[in-house]
């Protein structure tokens, strides 16, 4: 049985809102932004520099920043291969 999904079946709402029927579409999306039209790839990468320009000053200095730094690159890796193969079952494969 096939399970992938059309875009517009997954994204439907009522008063502007979106409600995802997949929580593995929506996070793997980056809470719906990979489906601004035009380089969605682009708006990603911009909300990425964004949370990075948030991030303090102060908790990137020093040999313990750097590590906290990539263990959560490493964390956030590890964590998001099974989220985005369950987004791929119901977006089927790019």
């Amino acid at each position: 049985m096939d399970q992938r999904v059309d875009k517009e079946q997954l994204c439907r709402g009522s008063a502007g809102t979106v409600a995802m029927k997949s929580v593995s579409v929506y996070l793997s999306t980056l809470c719906g932004i990979g489906f601004i039209p035009g380089a969605p790839g682009t708006w990603g990468s911009i909300a990425a520099a964004l949370v990075y320009f948030i991030l303090p000053d102060a908790a990137l200095h020093g040999w313990v920043g750097h590590l906290l730094f990539l263990g959560g690159i490493l964390a956030g890796s590890v964590v998001s291969v099974p989220i985005i193969s369950a987004a791929e079952k119901h977006l089927g494969h790019d």
